[in-house]
């Protein structure tokens, strides 16, 4: 017969069990933390004492994953390029209205599979959450108004620097830690989006309009940054659904309230179903995107499937050369790898440090 202490003993670590595993898909659950075409921060997946415990399936899978996020970004963001091209009066108050529908439909299957109560936010944090939603509804229509004026591979290189600024952020705000290699790193990407714009000063419509997207990825990009700093903070009281479901609400009263008041910023007399279509394809490949990034970041390690989300620049500007048919100069190019270099650099460094340390814990 087995004592009560005994028992108790086996209650004990049975509970101890039960929560290591709510942890781990607390874990698991925390990188799907935003699904509103901003840019959410990759969570990284660290094993204890640097030493590597995924299997080589699960490392492909993370990669296969990744790989899919970035095709399906792509992807999304073309059918959005493709629709102005063929457009010339839509604009990017076009796109946010589609694509809060598109975002309130996926979050409302997310929440209705989950069982969460998005209602029961704590009394605490529900002005934060208020505010999240009010500034990703501010960053996300800059990006997609850019896109009109500038190439794809060029916003969304500017746009991926926020990662870099959420570490500076962090550091003032969350009291994180603040390397020499991170100011390095946002020093050299803000010298990139500078040689980025300095062929195009000028006072023509177009030097005009290429001006006003950079400056329009530049503002997403802050909000970006802002968001992740409160992500961190929401994520750990309240349940990750609630953020994008909230943030997909606003969208799209926001975008409604607009209709109602200016409704001339809709043209709706010049629009085709071709060109909705689009955009309602766009939305769902960048919400797909998001769910195989997420997906990514659960089977394998950050510093892994990092710099493959980068890719998707790759596949940019391909189809700016090869599709849309735009012109790069060498300030561009050089701009452009500056940033690159800059975003990578953090990265490989991680990697560096991390099998480091595996080899000196194997010797």
């Amino acid at each position: 017969m087995i004592s009560p202490e005994k028992n108790a003993e086996h209650s004990f670590k049975d509970v101890e069990k039960c929560n290591d595993q709510l942890g781990k898909n607390n874990r698991s659950n925390s990188i799907l933390l935003s699904f509103d075409g901003i840019q959410d921060e990759a969570i990284e997946k660290v094993s204890k004492d640097g030493v590597d415990t995924e299997s080589t399936d699960d490392k492909i899978k993370g990669i296969t994953y990744m790989m899919i996020a970035g095709v399906s970004f792509s992807l999304g963001a073309i059918a959005c390029k493709f629709a102005y091209n063929r457009n010339e009066y839509l604009t990017g108050i076009d796109y946010i209205l589609c694509r809060s529908l598109t975002l309130i439909i996926c979050s409302l299957i997310q929440v209705m599979s989950t069982r969460v109560n998005v209602l029961d936010v704590k009394k605490g944090y529900r002005a934060l959450l208020a505010i999240r939603c009010i500034i990703g509804a501010i960053g996300m229509p800059c990006f997609f108004i850019a896109m009109k004026y500038i190439p794809l591979s060029l916003s969304t290189l500017i746009f991926n620097i926020h990662p870099l600024f959420v570490g500076i952020l962090a550091y003032f705000i969350l009291n994180e830690n603040l390397t020499k290699l991170k100011i390095l790193a946002v020093c050299g990407a803000l010298v990139g989006v500078y040689l980025l714009t300095l062929h195009k000063s000028g006072h023509d419509q177009q030097s005009k309009h290429y001006t006003l997207g950079i400056c329009l990825v530049s503002i997403t990009c802050v909000c970006a940054s802002i968001v992740s700093i409160m992500l961190r903070v929401l994520n750990k009281e309240i349940h990750f659904a609630m953020s994008p479901f909230w943030f997909s609400a606003t969208t799209l009263v926001m975008s409604l309230s607009l209709l109602c008041v200016y409704p001339a910023a809709y043209n709706f007399a010049h629009y085709t179903y071709s060109e909705i279509s689009l955009f309602l394809i766009s939305g769902f490949f960048n919400y797909g995107g998001q769910m195989f990034k997420s997906l990514a970041f659960k089977y394998s390690d950050a510093s892994l499937v990092s710099p493959l989300q980068y890719f998707n620049v790759l596949y940019l500007f391909l189809s700016d050369i090869i599709i849309f048919k735009s012109t790069f100069t060498a300030f561009d190019g050089l701009g452009g790898m500056i940033i690159l270099v800059s975003l990578l650099m953090p990265i490989f460094y991680t990697i560096h440090l991390k099998y480091s340390k595996s080899k000196e814990l194997a010797g």
